[in-house]
């Protein structure tokens, strides 16, 4: 059995030379299948390089973008902090500067509807609304303070913090109007956190300053007989325009007087800077309702008092809010002199002293008012556009303005409350 097992020595060298020799001819072929293998790879790539080598660098160029965004989306993120950060920190300074004055009373309106008379008349009430001549304009009684500016947190092109310089108010007002499209705004409808961030920073600063300069000047002994009751406020007609973040900041503890005047006289007026500055960022830069017509005009002028009726009716309380008619005081009405005297907060008896010199200066401006600058055919002309645009009637209505004859309807005694109605 075991010599069946045992191969003889001749058998042995001759497995051994096949065995060689089909290991050569193995390691021939697989040499061959490589040299072969080599070539068609070779092949391949150069039918494939280009696209590989574009398709690689259009990978890195990905990567490098991501990365990019990446760092860009974590510095804006941290420039969103930093920009609610100062907003708070801005707010919960002024809440504390102010937390012992009296409500402060904002006057604001639409372009030449005469702020600045009623301006006039509140500072002699004893309202501080600034020094003359150097807090307040001397020909517009404008708070020089709104003009200015304030300096806001706000973010770079690279999403980094960076205090901006003195930043005008347009600059978040637009941007709050742009997207909702009335001055009834609210921070959701904005749905941009910076801009809300740096309107409430601004407009916290403007009111801390405010009050800062009310009790720099309003101790003064020159001061005390006028300015005794230590009422302040300011007036500036876009005022109207940041309703929304006054009544935010200050935590609706204010006072807004609204001045009108009839659109139908506006309109027609010489002073359009308001619409040609305010139309576009309302309706849009290709708005049709911003050529330059009258109809265009008026309409406006409409919206945006109707815009503020509705702020008004959704977050002031009744005793917080007035509309005061121009005309009203171009009449010599004394019981609205009065009512906006005892809206202010002042005394009767320095009401009394006021009142009677200020019918006066009103009353004898009268030929501005009631279409008196026009013809006959063009206020003929007006009041038909007037009538026939639901927006502009509407607005008559609310605000009490008749279309024929061209005043009020009602005197604001009768209406004590418009708006709310």
């Amino acid at each position: 059995m075991i010599a069946h097992h045992i191969m003889p020595n001749a058998n042995k060298a001759q497995s051994k030379l096949n065995a060689q020799s089909d290991s050569s001819q193995f390691q021939l072929d697989a040499e061959s299948d490589h040299h072969q293998s080599q070539e068609l790879f070779t092949t391949g790539l150069e039918d494939v390089q280009h696209e590989d080598v574009q398709t690689l660098q259009n990978a890195n160029i990905v990567r490098k973008k991501a990365t990019s965004t990446m760092q860009n989306s974590n510095a804006d993120a941290q420039c969103y902090r930093d920009s609610a950060h100062a907003a708070s920190r801005e707010l919960a300074q002024l809440r504390a500067e102010v937390r012992n004055a009296s409500e402060p009373l904002v006057f604001g309106g639409i372009g030449d509807s005469g702020t600045r008379a009623v301006a006039y008349l509140v500072t002699q009430l004893g309202v501080w609304m600034g020094k003359y001549g150097e807090t307040v304009k001397k020909d517009s009684r404008d708070s020089r303070l709104f003009i200015n500016g304030f300096n806001t947190v706000a973010c770079d092109e690279d999403g980094v913090s960076t205090v901006e310089g003195v930043v005008k108010s347009y600059v978040f007002y637009s941007r709050s109007l742009a997207p909702c499209g009335s001055l009834a705004y609210n921070q959701s409808c904005i749905a941009n956190e910076l801009t809300w961030n740096r309107g409430t920073q601004w407009t916290s600063s403007l009111f801390r300053t405010l009050w800062r300069d009310t009790k720099t000047y309003t101790p003064k002994a020159a001061n005390q007989e006028m300015y005794a009751f230590g009422l302040w406020g300011f007036k500036h007609p876009r005022a109207s325009f940041i309703l929304p973040y006054i009544n935010h900041v200050l935590d609706g503890n204010f006072k807004y007087v609204h001045i009108v005047r009839d659109g139908r006289d506006i309109a027609a007026g010489d002073n359009q800077y308001f619409f040609n500055s305010i139309c576009k960022k309302y309706h849009g830069p290709d708005s049709e309702l911003c050529t330059d017509k009258y109809e265009n005009k008026l309409e406006l002028w409409a919206r945006l008092n109707l815009d503020i009726l509705r702020f008004a009716r959704e977050h002031f309380d009744p005793k917080q809010f007035m509309v005061v008619r121009i005309e009203d005081f171009v009449l010599g009405d004394p019981n609205c002199f009065q009512r906006l005297a005892d809206f202010s907060g002042t005394s009767r008896a320095r009401a009394d002293i006021v009142i009677g010199k200020s019918i006066r200066l009103f009353t004898v401006k009268k030929d501005r008012y009631f279409g008196n600058k026009y013809s006959a055919t063009q206020r003929r002309e007006f009041s038909q556009v007037a009538a026939g645009n639901p927006i502009v009637r509407r607005a008559n209505h609310a605000l009490g303005y008749g279309i024929d004859p061209w005043q009020p309807v009602a005197s604001c005694s009768e209406i004590p409350t418009f708006g709310f109605s």
